[in-house]
């Protein structure tokens, strides 16, 4: 730590230890806490994000986070779904050892096969056994072809917050005929990728304005620490190797 100013003391720290150890930490962050950081620190997440969501899928990917700690905090998204962009195989190759995202990756994948889990009745040979379906299909493999869940839509059911509960999924299958009964689990996995999200950002802010957080961010940018700042034990020290009067 050196004095950098006589008129109004200042100091910089090139020592994380020593910042955490001789600055009020508590009073700087009430005080500079609107200041801090001063660059756009979710951009990596929400990259990190968006090529996941990529790989799950999804496209024409709008974001929407809050994370104010009130009532409408968390985060969303909204976006397009269509099943051939859905490689989970490269999926779990990026996300590695995610145990989440590669659960909600199974999710996923047991949903597409769920969809077309009707069509088994063209197997027992029954007319009555299948219905309505061989009104529209031959047999089994044509009702799978045009049943399979194939485009997904994410859409806002409610633009006053931005946490999961305000998304949901609108389903259809290759046809194009809506499905209603996929909605459900489908929007129940959007919202679960959006808490996973939010989990990675709210992480990364607590970090940010923990104690070392904070010693590195001032530290590493060279930013002065105004005396006040200094706690009251090391405000007179006098010069030595790590403090020096400018």
């Amino acid at each position: 730590m050196r004095k950098v100013s006589k008129h109004i003391n200042q100091y910089l720290f090139e020592d994380i230890d020593e910042f955490i150890e001789k600055v009020d930490i508590d009073k700087l962050r009430e005080e500079k806490l609107i200041d801090y950081p001063q660059y756009d620190w979710t951009e990596p997440i929400k990259q990190d994000f968006e090529t996941i969501l990529s790989y799950f899928g999804f496209y024409d990917i709008e974001l929407c986070w809050d994370l104010s700690y009130s009532q409408g905090s968390g985060a969303s998204f909204t976006a397009k779904w269509d099943r051939e962009s859905f490689n989970i195989k490269e999926l779990k190759e990026y996300t590695k050892n995610d145990k989440d995202i590669h659960k909600i990756a199974e999710w996923l994948k047991d949903l597409i096969s769920e969809s077309t889990k009707e069509c088994e009745c063209f197997e027992y040979g029954e007319l009555e056994e299948c219905g309505y379906l061989r009104e529209y299909y031959k047999n089994k493999k044509e009702c799978e072809e045009g049943m399979i869940l194939s485009y997904a839509e994410i859409i806002r059911a409610n633009n006053h917050y931005c946490h999961e509960y305000t998304i949901e999924a609108e389903c259809y299958d290759a046809d194009g005929n809506r499905r209603i009964d996929l909605d459900y689990d489908f929007t129940q996995i959007a919202q679960e990728l959006a808490k996973w999200f939010y989990d990675k950002l709210e992480i990364e802010l607590d970090y940010l304005t923990s104690d070392k957080g904070i010693a590195e961010y001032f530290v590493y940018n060279g930013i002065l620490i105004d005396e006040k700042y200094i706690k009251e034990e090391y405000k007179n020290e006098s010069t030595t190797n790590n403090t020096k009067d400018s």
